[in-house]
């Protein structure tokens, strides 16, 4: 909710969150090697198979890291030397 309220904010309001998710969700998995379940669990994505969700503990938080530094490389321009 939180970003929903920032586009509002912002008064952005022909921009939708959805927008960001699918935006992001192409981008990891087209362009980085990422395993799904990392992305999945970035987009707060719940295993659709119970049994597999019962066992699957972990967060992941370390890979997920990675995986933001790498978005973040990808969006924000390096800063120039001064």
């Amino acid at each position: 909710m939180a970003m929903n309220a920032t586009l509002k904010r912002m008064e952005y309001l022909d921009i939708t969150v959805h927008g960001f998710r699918s935006t992001f969700r192409d981008w990891a998995g087209e362009q980085t090697n990422f395993p799904r379940e990392i992305i999945e669990h970035a987009l707060a994505h719940q295993l659709k198979d119970k049994a597999e969700a019962a066992y699957s503990r972990s967060t992941m938080p370390e890979k997920r890291c990675q995986q933001t530094r790498r978005l973040e490389q990808r969006i924000v321009p390096p800063r120039k030397a001064r």
